[in-house]
C-alpha cells in the first residue's frame, strides 16, 4: 500500500515538473500563428487567398476549430480572421448556429503583442443547447494594423474555469503576421 501512494505522490510531482507540453500552430495563410497544447485538435477551413469567399458549416468565411482534448470537458475555440471593418459581420458572430449572445461588461487581456478585448457570455439558438446556466462563451476581438481577429472559446462553466490558464497562455502566444 505505502509504495501505491509513493507512485502516486511521484506521478502527481512529475505532472508538476513536466508541463503540458505546447506546439506552433501556424496558420500564415489566415494571418496568425499560436501556440497550443499538443493534446488539442487543429482544423482550419476556408480559403486563404479570400477570408469571405468560402468557409464551412462553422462559417461561410475563413478560420480555425480547435478543441481540448477531454470530450467530457471539451473547450472549443474558433478564430476568424478579417480585416478591421469586417469585426462585426454577422457571419462573424456566431460558430455554426450558435450566436454569440452580447450581454455583460467588457474587459480587456493584453499580452506582448495584441491586446484582446473580451466579452464573456453564452451562446444561443433555436435548440438552446449551449445556451443556459452550465455553458459559457467567450468572445475577443483582437486588432493589428488593418486585419483583426473575432475569436470564440466555450465550453462548460467547469471547463472554462479549468482551461482559463491555458486559454490566456494561448492568447498570450498569438500573433498577427501581416499589419
Amino acid at each position: 500500500m505505502k509504495s501505491l501512494i509513493i507512485i502516486i505522490v511521484l506521478f502527481s510531482l512529475g505532472l508538476k515538473i513536466y508541463p503540458q507540453s505546447w506546439r506552433i500552430v501556424d496558420q500564415s495563410d489566415y494571418n496568425m500563428k499560436y501556440k497550443l497544447p499538443k493534446s488539442w485538435n487543429v482544423d482550419g477551413f476556408g480559403a486563404s487567398d479570400d477570408w469571405d469567399a468560402y468557409g464551412s458549416s462553422v462559417c461561410h468565411c475563413s478560420g480555425t476549430i480547435n478543441f481540448s482534448d477531454i470530450d467530457s470537458m471539451r473547450v472549443g475555440m474558433v478564430v476568424y480572421p478579417c480585416l478591421k471593418e469586417d469585426v462585426n459581420s454577422e457571419k462573424r458572430q456566431k460558430v455554426w448556429n450558435y450566436e454569440f449572445i452580447k450581454q455583460g461588461d467588457f474587459d480587456t487581456i493584453k499580452t506582448k503583442k495584441l491586446t484582446f478585448i473580451r466579452q464573456k457570455s453564452d451562446f444561443g439558438n433555436e435548440d438552446d443547447y449551449y445556451n443556459s446556466k452550465d455553458y459559457e462563451a467567450w468572445q475577443l476581438i483582437a486588432y493589428n494594423g488593418k486585419f483583426a481577429f473575432v475569436i470564440y472559446f466555450w465550453g462548460r462553466n467547469e471547463s472554462m474555469k479549468r482551461e482559463e490558464k491555458t486559454i490566456i497562455k494561448i492568447l498570450e502566444s498569438f500573433i498577427g503576421i501581416k499589419k
